[in-house]
């Protein structure tokens, strides 16, 4: 008799996504876009201030962010940032609608031990994209 192996469900990875966002019509077009994504548990949370959106990160514990540079918080990343160092995979996406881009911030820290350790964080790090620039 040949024993057959039962594979178990693999366990879908669901990405936690704060929109913070003071355009309704924008953070609502954002929400309908992810909405359509089965990987991504939208939170329905839209904090005001910087202090509240820190507060909100802590409890929640988002993999990502998405801040609309018009809001206060848009200001204060590297606080943000600083603040949610125990989330290890954060990353912030600062949405600009009126130039159509889009900034990326996440933590990554390093144990450096001597200078050269320096070099290979730069090395490690994923090449810049090129920008389009046409109009």
């Amino acid at each position: 008799m040949i024993a057959q192996a039962i594979s178990k469900p693999k366990e879908k990875i669901v990405l936690k996504v704060l929109i913070v966002n003071d355009d309704r019509l924008l953070g609502a077009a954002i929400a309908s876009l992810l909405n359509k994504e089965s990987d991504m548990e939208l939170l329905g949370v839209t904090p005001t201030s910087t202090p509240e959106l820190i507060a909100t990160t802590r409890k929640l514990r988002p993999n990502i962010i998405i801040l609309d540079n018009l809001h206060p918080a848009s200001k204060h990343i590297p606080q943000l940032l600083t603040a949610a160092a125990d989330i290890s995979d954060l990353c912030v996406i600062v949405v600009n609608a009126d130039q159509n881009l889009l900034t990326v911030f996440s933590v990554h820290q390093h144990l450096v031990e001597q200078w050269t350790d320096l070099v290979n964080v730069i090395r490690a790090e994923p090449a810049r994209p090129q920008i389009d620039n046409r109009p």
